[in-house]
């Protein structure tokens, strides 16, 4: 029996992000499991996975920030400590609007749409 997508579907593909009616695996990724969207243990996994992902793209960005910003660093020769302050809250701010502007993908479905 094939399963077929159904978007308030209770079982879910990490994958591939579809939902299904029936528990087994994903129809379209070979031998991916569904989890159960009404276990609160798959949610936990599921938002920490998230959270990682967050966490990686955030580093990524203030790290590509960090050498944007190098050039500030010439200000440190001439106004010396405040050329740190300043450097410092540059690449925090362009690190803030990267992620803002480049955000990573959230993968936990709403479960707004379950019920």
């Amino acid at each position: 029996m094939s399963q077929t997508p159904n978007p308030q579907g209770q079982y879910f593909c990490e994958q591939c992000e579809a939902r299904y009616d029936e528990s087994g695996d994903c129809a379209k990724c070979p031998e991916e499991p569904l989890l159960n969207l009404l276990d609160e243990d798959v949610l936990l996994m599921l938002q920490q996975f998230d959270d990682a992902r967050w966490q990686k793209r955030a580093g990524l960005l203030t790290m590509l920030s960090g050498v944007i910003c190098a050039p500030l660093l010439l200000l440190v020769l001439f106004v010396k400590k405040i050329g740190f302050v300043i450097y410092g809250a540059a690449m925090l701010g362009l690190s803030g609007a990267m992620i803002k502007m480049f955000p990573p993908k959230r993968k936990t479905p709403d479960m707004g749409q379950h019920i």
